[in-house]
């Protein structure tokens, strides 16, 4: 409507005849230049609607959101407790009748110029629904020696050489059931397997992984849902070793063995 308005303006200028053509021309070069300029600013508002309708999407009125939480519970595989109950080395057949436990102990610890054979046990229970399991040990401080709680007492107990069937002077170790002496492992990355299980228990044992007590893991391996190791640790002092106690921390580490199986019908 306005470029209407516009030309007819332009058509009712009222000049002499001479002039008519000059002015009708006029108005025309005027009406297309009012012409260009509307097109111009219909494109510019057509654009502007689609900018805003990108930014600003009308949403639909039967349309709605909501979120759901995704749970998944993974059950264990694997668990393992220790007994470190009767964990106090010494040389059981130092002790004489009637002797306390503490009596019996203290006697058995008493080093000698050929060597006193100090040890003993402790349990390990395992359970698993797994293809067996691989237990081990390795020490948390960066050497396996068992250092003198003195820091300035030099001497110490040197790990095991080898697998032997008995310890040497001033040596430590560990073993599994009747086999040899062996060093435990010096740290994470490098420790010694002392068990190599390739069958898993009947069950999961619920008491193993929550740590109920001696008589219940002893229950799980009546039931056959736990395993029992008894894992012992030995050293032999001698004499020339100074007094005091002689310590090293011992991780065990127990890990699930997968199926060997790839592929298949």
């Amino acid at each position: 409507m306005h470029f209407e308005r516009k030309q007819k303006v332009g058509g009712l200028v009222d000049l002499p005849v001479g002039g008519a053509f000059y002015s009708a021309n006029k108005a025309g070069r005027r009406s297309r230049g009012v012409m260009g300029k509307a097109l111009a600013g219909g494109a510019f508002l057509f654009l502007l609607g689609l900018c805003y309708q990108a930014l600003f999407p009308v949403s639909p009125s039967n349309a709605a959101t909501d979120d759901v939480e995704l749970e998944l519970e993974v059950a264990p595989t694997i668990g393992m407790a220790l007994d470190k109950t009767s964990l106090t080395l010494y040389d059981s057949t130092q002790c004489e009748t009637g002797d306390t436990a503490e009596q019996c102990a203290e006697k058995g610890m008493l080093p000698t110029s050929s060597g006193t054979q100090v040890s003993a046990n402790m349990n390990v229970y395992v359970t698993t629904n797994a293809n067996g399991y691989t237990l081990k040990v390795y020490t948390l401080s960066p050497t396996n020696e068992m250092k003198h709680i003195n820091s300035s007492v030099t001497a110490d107990i040197n790990p095991t050489a080898g697998q032997l069937s008995t310890l040497a002077a001033n040596t430590w170790g560990v073993k599994y059931g009747a086999g040899n002496w062996m060093a435990v492992g010096e740290s994470e990355s490098s420790p010694t397997t002392i068990v190599e299980s390739v069958s898993p228990t009947s069950a999961i044992c619920s008491a193993v992984l929550n740590g109920s007590g001696v008589s219940a893991y002893e229950a799980c391996v009546s039931a056959g849902t736990a395993d029992k190791s008894v894992i012992t640790f030995g050293a032999n002092i001698t004499d020339a070793l100074p007094s005091g106690r002689y310590t090293n921390d011992v991780v065990f580490s127990v890990v699930a063995k997968t199926s060997n199986r790839v592929g298949g019908n």
